[in-house]
């Protein structure tokens, strides 16, 4: 990952914050550091926050990153916020039902569906 390389691109529709994850991959450390750090920086400007995290583009995700995400989810929660994932692929997706994060999280097929029903 290019230090210069944006992780998140920020959007707002109405009273949701949505971010577009704009890695392909999020696998080492220090993608997941940049990762993490992009999103807690935006949980912490905009609180409570109602965030909706677009994962269109991402194939590939470590134990690691669910991690992240996991630590975003109650700290988004803990601040009564809401948080909820969209456009996770179909093979992405099947680690989050073996995880059963599927469970954790509020989860869209893609941002339209999002946008209308989060």
């Amino acid at each position: 990952m290019s230090e210069n390389a944006p992780t998140i691109e920020v959007q707002r529709k109405g009273d949701v914050t949505q971010a577009n994850l704009l890695l392909s991959e999020i696998l080492d450390e220090m993608t997941i550091a940049e990762f993490g750090d992009a999103l807690n920086a935006l949980v912490e400007e905009n609180k409570p926050i109602r965030l909706l995290l677009n994962f269109s583009q991402v194939g590939h995700l470590s134990s690691s990153a669910l991690g992240t995400l996991i630590r975003v989810n109650k700290t988004i929660t803990q601040e009564n916020g809401d948080f909820a994932l969209c456009g996770i692929q179909e093979t992405l997706f099947t680690v989050f039902k073996i995880t059963k994060l599927d469970e954790v999280f509020t989860i869209y097929k893609d941002v339209e569906d999002a946008l209308e029903n989060f």
